[in-house]
Formats: structure tokens, C-alpha cells, sequence
């Protein structure tokens, strides 16, 4: 009876509830072969997984941005404070990404899941974005990561016996670690960061990475409609020079350079005053290039990482 339970619980877990109709001859078939007593449990399990696997399905299309964490890298609420990743910590820093990307690229950012997947290695994590890996790393909760740094380290891991690896998001050198080594590798030149701090990192330079894909026509919209209320006069003579689709098409190649687009006005403004020397994507992402070179922003370095 248990065989024939799990098999029927795996295979609603892949169709979802929505089909779970199709396979009532089985439901009933083994629930006429089961014990009163084990029926109800039998069908709570049933509508329970496929409640899931509907949920789940539901996330991939409302989220762009979707982080995945084996069941290792869940830090129990009751355990004490430690090297697990906190989820609460990992929502906040997302949070942070969202209002620092705003506020220095222009960019707004999409909502991002978290959630569990069992099928993973336990410390394993993965990053999605619209429903497609972009990246995956396995971390040591129990361990610290010691980057290397060739302008200050001083003394060689590998006496203290760490773990070579790398660490995932600027794919710099680094060594996994115990916790009581920290004080030594920090001392011989190391950056010493917990698993939290590497998975925070990584989300963060997968979305700069990918964040010209991630903005959309209605970011655009959006960013449009916020413009309007203050400077009508510019949207209206803008809108009648280019479409929205040509404007999204400027400003992400202004993202795709690390160019900020806060200064939404004078992107339009330097469309508008250009509508009839500037035909083309390649001249009018020229003319705005040149209009906003001094707040080209720079790249994230390895040594912006926080410590532990």
C-alpha cells in the first residue's frame, strides 16, 4: 500500500492538481483497496502535492527573478545563529538591491522568489531568471570562504587545510574554511565571508548581469508614467517623435553599458532635441550616451563584498 501511495503522490506532484481529474480511476481503485482508516490521509497527501506543484507552477510566471535553496541551506528558526542561510537576511538584502538599483541605475527590479527544492543537493542554490538556470553553486554551512586576494595575501590556506573552490559570482580563487581559522586567514590577507554573504552576492551580480533582459515595455510604461506628472510638456513631444518600443530599446542598451537611466528627462529631452539628426537606434543611443557620459556607472568589484 505505501509503494502504491508514493507512486500515485509522485506522479500528481508532476501533473499538479489541475490534473488530477485524469487519474481519478487510480485514486479510486486504490482507495476501494485501502483501509477506511488511511483513505482521508491518502487523498490530504494527494491534494496536498499537487496544491504544490500547482503553487510552484504558478511562482515560475509571476516571478522573473526565482532563488532555490536545498533543504541544508534553510536555517531552522529555532537553531541558534550561526552560518546557515537566514531567509529573512536573504529577503532584506533583496530588498536593498531592489531600492539600490533604483536609486543608482534608474532600474526598477522585478519581484524575486525564494523557495525550497528538495531535488537539489542539500547545500545547493540556484538562480533563475525567467524559468532558466543562470547559475548554481554548492556551499559549506558549516565553513567560512577565504577569497583570495593577490594584492594582500601574505600567507598560503592550504597549510591551515582549506578546501579550494571558487567563489561563484566574481569566479575569484577562495577556500572554504572552519570557523575558528577565520582570525588566521583574515590575518594573512584573505576576505573571510559566511555562506549567506556568498549567496547574496551571486543574486546580486546575476541580476546586474541580466538586468538589461529583466527590464521590460512596462518598466518603461512605468518609468514614463512617473515622468509625465511632473514634465507633461516632454512625454507629449516626446511621444510624438518615437514609440515606447524604440525607447525600451535605447534604455536597455544604456543598461547593457552600465549607463544609468535616473535622468529619464534628459533621455527624452536629447531624443526630442535629435528626432531629425538621429534616425537611427545606433545615432540615438549615440546622442544619449554622450549627453549622460559623466554618470556612467562603474562595475562592481570583488571588493565590494561584505564581510562576515
Amino acid at each position: 500500500m505505501t509503494d502504491a501511495k508514493i507512486s500515485l503522490t509522485q506522479k500528481d506532484k508532476t501533473v499538479g492538481v489541475a490534473n488530477l481529474v485524469s487519474h481519478d480511476s487510480i485514486l479510486f481503485d486504490l482507495m476501494d483497496k485501502t483501509p477506511s482508516a488511511e483513505r482521508v490521509e491518502m487523498l490530504n497527501s494527494v491534494l496536498h502535492v499537487g496544491a504544490l506543484a500547482m503553487l510552484e507552477e504558478r511562482s515560475r510566471h509571476l516571478d522573473l527573478i526565482i532563488i532555490e535553496l536545498g533543504y541544508d541551506l534553510v536555517k531552522p528558526s529555532e537553531d541558534p545563529p550561526g552560518n546557515w542561510v537566514d531567509r529573512v537576511r536573504l529577503v532584506e538584502k533583496i530588498k536593498q538591491l531592489r531600492k539600490q538599483l533604483l536609486r543608482e541605475m534608474g532600474v526598477p527590479l522585478p519581484a524575486v522568489g525564494v523557495r525550497d527544492n528538495l531535488r537539489l543537493e542539500s547545500s545547493q542554490y540556484r538562480i533563475l531568471v525567467r524559468g532558466v538556470e543562470i547559475a548554481s553553486f554548492v556551499l559549506r554551512p558549516e565553513k567560512l570562504m577565504a577569497i583570495v586576494d593577490p594584492n594582500s595575501v601574505t600567507e598560503a590556506i592550504e597549510a591551515m587545510g582549506g578546501e579550494a573552490t571558487v567563489e561563484p559570482a566574481f569566479k575569484m580563487p577562495a577556500y572554504w574554511i572552519d570557523v575558528e581559522q577565520s582570525a588566521q586567514a583574515e590575518a594573512g590577507g584573505y576576505v573571510v565571508v559566511n555562506p549567506g554573504v556568498v549567496l547574496g552576492t551571486h543574486i546580486e551580480q546575476v541580476v546586474i548581469d541580466n538586468l538589461p533582459d529583466l527590464f521590460g515595455l512596462t518598466d518603461a510604461k512605468q518609468l514614463l508614467t512617473e515622468l509625465e506628472a511632473r514634465e507633461p510638456s516632454l512625454v507629449e513631444e516626446f511621444g510624438q517623435t518615437m514609440s515606447l518600443r524604440e525607447l525600451l530599446r535605447i534604455l536597455r542598451s544604456l543598461i547593457r553599458e552600465r549607463i544609468p537611466i535616473v535622468d529619464l528627462s534628459a533621455i527624452l529631452d536629447t531624443l526630442a532635441e535629435h528626432s531629425e539628426s538621429a534616425t537611427t537606434h545606433e545615432e540615438r543611443s549615440e546622442v544619449v550616451r554622450t549627453r549622460l557620459a559623466r554618470t556612467t556607472a562603474q562595475p562592481r568589484s570583488p571588493s565590494s563584498l561584505d564581510s562576515h
